[in-house]
């Protein structure tokens, strides 16, 4: 069996360069870290978290069950320009195959997304959506 490695910085890659290059997405500023004084809005991949999977079925395969958030943070009023960003995101990366360097291609599942309110630092509140995708790789 080979050795278990963890694929995190391939799955970040590839969701990024996802978001990065698709034609729904690809005018969107996009960021593993965001510099200082950065305009919204943009687009964080988050940290992934990942554990053992079972779901491969097979003994002679070692699987990670992942999970990923992107982050899609706007000042503009209402949550027009933030759930426009996510539907975009949602649409790029739900229902395709993504290549990961070292592992088999993966579906990545959509989990959850919601939209919070944040109003402790800004004279304008800041809508910050989260959309959360589930990725088994072997």
């Amino acid at each position: 069996m080979a050795t278990r490695k963890l694929g995190f910085t391939q799955l970040i890659d590839t969701i990024y360069d996802r978001i990065d290059t698709d034609v729904l997405t690809s005018d969107y500023r996009v960021y593993n870290h965001v510099p200082d004084n950065t305009t919204l809005p943009y687009v964080v991949v988050g940290t992934p978290i990942g554990t053992r999977s079972d779901s491969l079925g097979a003994c002679d395969i070692e699987g990670q069950d992942n999970i990923i958030h992107i982050h899609v943070w706007s000042d503009y009023y209402g949550e027009k320009e933030v759930t426009t960003m996510m539907d975009k995101i949602v649409q790029a990366i739900h229902g395709t195959t993504l290549s990961i360097d070292g592992y088999t291609p993966v579906l990545p599942l959509f989990e959850f997304s919601e939209v919070l309110l944040d109003e402790t630092e800004s004279a304008r509140p800041i809508r910050h959506g989260v959309i959360r995708w589930r990725v088994v790789m072997a």
